[in-house]
């Protein structure tokens, strides 16, 4: 049967199920499997459970994390412009030894993950010791946000935005652990 018949199958699954196979591919697998056909365009960027995660792909040239952080966020960019939702994020950084910019550009992936009305948010971080992460507002704000859970080592900090009347939390569950060693 070969390539062509099991592609064939691939095809005729129906999106939802298509969506849970992608789950298990690297967001790098993920972007080069949106190459193959305008179906396969079209599932990975539909995909409602989204996983970022550096343990998986760091690449070690700054032009190549740059590339990858800009392709990223023109992703994250077209989904939240068609009103494609997240169901879950999962994200998990390390920005030990990382270039300054990767703090921006995560901050940035969390806020169009809010603008995209994400649901629940998973952030893994292991911070520069003794440094804040800052968590956007916009996450904060998201009305859709029903569980919002933070993991952080290294004796990281969350800095979360000030408690005034122009911030509201919609969070029915907020988790943070903060962990003294890596797993």
């Amino acid at each position: 049967m070969g390539t062509a018949g099991t592609l064939d199958r691939f095809r005729n699954l129906p999106h939802k199920i298509a969506h849970q196979i992608l789950l298990f591919i690297s967001m790098g697998e993920l972007a080069r499997f949106r190459l193959v056909s305008k179906r396969c365009k079209r599932l990975c960027f539909t995909i409602p459970h989204l996983t970022f995660d550096n343990r998986t792909h760091r690449p070690i040239d700054p032009d190549r994390q740059i590339q990858h952080y800009l392709f990223l966020n023109r992703w994250m960019d077209l989904r939240q412009d068609d009103g494609i939702k997240i169901s879950t994020l999962y994200l998990n950084r390390s920005f030990e030894g990382s270039y300054s910019y990767e703090e921006f550009y995560v901050g940035k992936l969390l806020s169009q993950a809010a603008g995209s009305e994400v649901e629940q948010l998973k952030i893994e971080v292991i911070t520069r010791s003794d440094t804040a992460f800052e968590l956007p507002v916009s996450v904060l704000k998201c009305e859709p946000l029903t569980i919002l859970m933070l993991i952080l080592t290294n004796q990281g900090i969350v800095r979360f935005p000030s408690l005034s009347s122009s911030y509201f939390y919609n969070s029915q569950t907020i988790k943070v652990r903060k962990c003294t060693s890596r797993v």
